[in-house]
């Protein structure tokens, strides 16, 4: 959703997103996927993200990615 979107709407969805992504947070995320811990959220984390959660590991986050992890959330 936020790749889709451009100017102010795009910057104002973003600052609600940031504070959870924080560095801390990613790495904490890194550990429980059991992935190298540097704090990025690149490809190798979130594929190891998708796996973890059922939906096809490509590497990019999308909006199956999203709905997969809510799902996974919801269940666990």
């Amino acid at each position: 959703m936020l790749l889709s979107l451009e100017g102010e709407d795009h910057d104002r969805i973003r600052r609600l997103l940031r504070p959870a992504f924080t560095n801390r947070t990613i790495k904490a995320l890194q550990r429980w996927l059991a992935v190298p811990v540097d704090g990025n959220l690149g490809p190798r984390t979130v594929r190891a993200l998708q796996v973890r959660v059922g939906t096809y590991g490509d590497g990019v986050w999308g909006p199956a990615t999203t709905r997969a992890l809510q799902s996974y959330l919801n269940a666990h």
